[in-house]
């Protein structure tokens, strides 16, 4: 009997099958190496919790085992023109301008008009908490004194409003010479404009911006890191950064900072070399057997010198930036590329003090108010006893690159341990620590392996290291300029570490 037309054999069936199983293999094979490797080089993704070993070069090694930080500069060079103008307060005419005294008098002379009507103001208790409230703590309290779940509107009491008048003439957003107690229009206006501000700085917020101050508002009010008016007199200064200075406690680190024997009568930057009253940074470049790296060695005098910024405070339509664009945005002196937070929607991530994410993504690295740096596993984390003590910084990439003693390791939690581009942050001592990248995917510098930059970190003598964001991201951005030469051209991330000069208040 004749098989019909155009019904396939039992043999071509099989063969069909076979072809089909053959060919989900090969798109099943490319996913895994897609997902495996190709995506974990590019983007850092961490998609397993397995370690991996990874290679040292035995001349990288041997080249590293003689790396040293360049010594404190603990002056500026006789070149320079700043001895020059150290003598001129001497012979400036301060102390010839003798008649002072008298202008002295004059305004000595304003101070006793103004006890005059103080006694007149017979509401001196109404008077006597607006005065405490100009000041950072008197505002805290005042805000604090407010009920939870509390929305400070026209109907409030005075008290309430006075103490939201009074943090916001702080921040620059209500134009006043003292809190009224009345809950005008333009305290309606300076309210919405701060929550305006609050949502574009920050990529979680979600402030109402309808001008009344809900607890959610309040608790952005009561923050340290709350932002000041960029039009503004209190507004942050080039290089400056808004936040009560942390004197005489944790995050102080004036011993450390004093002991490096400094002169800091100036700010002084030549090179790769910047020294003020509060921040001290080295950069020094090694070109190794096929590699180049950079280490920028940094002290600090207060915590808040060691900031992060996200890509939104440049513009809130973009999620992200390139390093040296966040970098002019908040005029850092020095910058690193961060975690990449956005890459992912896990990884616990705390920014200046606030807590954005609590969900866990690899080796956690947190820096606490009192400046100590820990790396550790997403399972020996926790973030709660973290919380109690105080967080200023916590991010979420990874790996940690040195064991609990110090020393380097071989096997790491991450898919991408072979030679690349690479950015970390290392830690000796609270007050003290050091940001290194390295230049890769090129002819003349292939980038290091996480043993060999973990061999690195060691070398330098740090206790604690912990890697971030690497690849074409790596960057490092010193007063405008960028130090490194990122591969192909760099790319943009959502944020970014930095050092910068605190601003008294």
């Amino acid at each position: 009997m004749a098989r019909k037309k155009g019904r396939p054999t039992a043999a071509g069936r099989v063969a069909r099958a076979l072809l089909i199983d053959l060919v989900c293999i090969g798109l099943g094979l490319c996913l895994f190496a897609l997902f495996h490797h190709v995506l974990p080089m590019w983007y850092g993704i961490q998609l397993f919790g397995t370690e991996r070993a990874s290679e040292v070069d035995p001349t990288l090694a041997e080249h590293l085992s003689g790396f040293k930080l360049d010594a404190v500069v603990t002056q500026a060079p006789a070149e320079t023109p700043a001895p020059e103008e150290t003598p001129v307060p001497a012979v400036t005419p301060e102390p010839t301008a003798a008649p002072e005294p008298s202008a002295t008098a004059e305004p000595a002379a304003t101070p006793e008009l103004e006890p005059t009507p103080e006694p007149a103001a017979a509401p001196e208790p109404e008077i006597t908490p607006e005065p405490e409230a100009t000041e950072a703590p008197g505002q805290a309290e005042g805000l604090a004194a407010i009920p939870a779940e509390t929305t400070v509107n026209e109907a409030s009491p005075a008290g309430q409003i006075a103490a939201v008048q009074a943090r916001l003439i702080e921040l620059g957003w209500l134009e006043a010479a003292e809190p009224s107690g009345v809950y005008d229009t333009d305290t309606r206006y300076a309210v919405a404009y701060f929550q305006s501000a609050v949502n574009n700085n920050n990529p979680i917020a979600s402030l109402k911006k309808d001008g009344w101050a809900d607890p959610e508002t309040l608790e952005w009010l009561a923050a340290s890191w709350a932002p000041a008016n960029p039009d503004s007199e209190v507004a942050k200064q080039p290089g400056q950064v808004m936040g009560e200075r942390i004197v005489g406690g944790p995050g102080d680190f004036s011993e450390l900072f004093d002991s490096l024997g400094l002169e800091t009568n100036q700010v002084y930057a030549d090179g790769g070399k910047y020294l003020s009253d509060d921040v001290y940074i080295r950069i020094t470049k090694d070109q190794a057997p096929g590699v180049r790296f950079y280490v920028a060695d940094i002290y600090v005098r207060n915590v808040k010198n060691l900031r992060t910024a996200v890509a939104s405070e440049l513009d809130p339509r973009v999620r992200v930036a390139f390093v040296w664009d966040m970098a002019k945005e908040v005029d850092a002196i020095l910058s690193v590329s961060g975690d990449y937070y956005s890459a992912r929607n896990d990884g616990v991530m705390v920014r200046n003090g606030k807590l954005y994410r609590d969900t866990f993504f690899g080796d956690v690295c947190v820096i606490y108010n009192d400046g100590e740096m820990v790396t550790c596993a997403p399972a020996e984390f926790d973030l709660t006893a973290a919380r109690e003590r105080g967080i200023w910084q916590a991010w979420s990439f990874g790996p940690a690159l040195l064991d609990g003693e110090g020393h380097a390791k071989t096997a790491f939690d991450s898919a991408v341990v072979r030679k690349n581009p690479r950015c970390g942050i290392g830690y000796f001592e609270p007050g003290h620590y050091c940001f290194v990248v390295v230049d890769g995917r090129a002819a003349e510098s292939g980038g290091m392996s996480l043993a060999e930059f973990s061999l690195l970190f060691e070398q330098l003598g740090c206790e604690c290291a912990y890697n971030l964001d690497g690849g074409n991201t790596a960057a490092m951005v010193y007063r405008g300029s960028c130090v490194n030469e990122p591969s192909q051209g760099g790319r943009k991330l959502s944020d970014i570490i930095y050092i910068g000069e605190v601003l008294d208040k």
